[in-house]
């Protein structure tokens, strides 16, 4: 458990940044004008939660995207 709560120290100032980037994109989904910004928004979810290994699919259609993830369970554990 102390690797696990050292590696949440360490990796906590680039995890606060990426959090922060994700925050910086005005992804208001009340306003059209903001279209852009909403499809930039789930790129980078669909970007962040790929490197943590899961399977991501953005699905579109009239309204705003939605982002769907997933990991495989692994039976043995």
């Amino acid at each position: 458990m102390k690797n696990v709560f050292e590696f949440l120290h360490l990796s906590r100032p680039r995890h606060l940044e990426d959090l922060l980037a994700f925050l910086r994109i005005p992804s208001i989904s009340a306003q059209a004008a903001y279209r852009p910004d909403i499809e930039r928004a789930a790129d980078f979810l669909c970007d962040e939660l790929k490197d943590l290994g899961l399977t991501v699919e953005k699905i579109t259609g009239e309204g705003n995207p939605l982002v769907y993830a997933q990991t495989e369970l692994d039976p043995s554990r």
